[in-house]
C-alpha cells in the first residue's frame, strides 16, 4: 500500500481523485495549501505526491523547490497534475532538477490515466 499526498486546492476534485486512488488500494492524504502540505510532510512519510501547481498564496513550484531542499523528502516521487500546460511552467531541465516523474495536464487526463500513472511510477520505484 502506497502513501500518497494529494495537493489539490479544489475540494470537489480532491474528493474525486482521493476516492479513485483509495479504490486502487492507496492511502491518500489531501492538502489544499503549501503550508498544509509542508506540515503534513513534516509529520508523516509519503511515497508519492500528486501536485496541482496553481495553489493560492504560493505555487507548486515553490513547494517542489522546498521539498527537494530536504534530504528526507527527496525520495518522494512526484506527479504534477495541473491545469497549467507543461510548457508554461516546466522545462525539461527544471523537471530533471526537481526530479518530477510525470507531468499530467488535467484537461487531457482521465481519472483512469491518473491512477495508471501512479501505479506505473510506484511499480518502478519498488522493482
Amino acid at each position: 500500500m502506497n502513501r500518497i499526498l494529494l495537493v489539490e486546492p479544489d475540494q470537489y476534485l480532491a474528493e474525486i481523485y482521493s476516492s479513485a486512488l483509495q479504490h486502487n488500494g492507496h492511502i491518500v492524504n489531501v492538502t489544499r495549501t503549501v503550508a498544509q502540505s509542508v506540515n503534513l510532510l513534516d509529520a508523516e512519510q509519503f511515497d508519492l505526491m500528486i501536485l496541482e501547481l496553481k495553489i493560492a498564496q504560493h505555487n507548486g513550484i515553490e513547494l517542489l523547490y522546498e521539498m527537494r531542499s530536504y534530504v528526507d523528502w527527496n525520495k518522494i516521487r512526484i506527479i504534477i497534475h495541473s491545469s497549467v500546460p507543461e510548457q508554461k511552467m516546466m522545462t525539461s531541465k527544471t523537471m530533471a532538477q526537481l526530479d518530477v516523474d510525470k507531468y499530467l495536464f488535467k484537461p487531457r487526463t482521465t481519472l483512469s490515466e491518473l491512477c495508471q500513472s501512479v501505479d506505473q511510477i510506484m511499480s518502478r520505484q519498488y522493482s
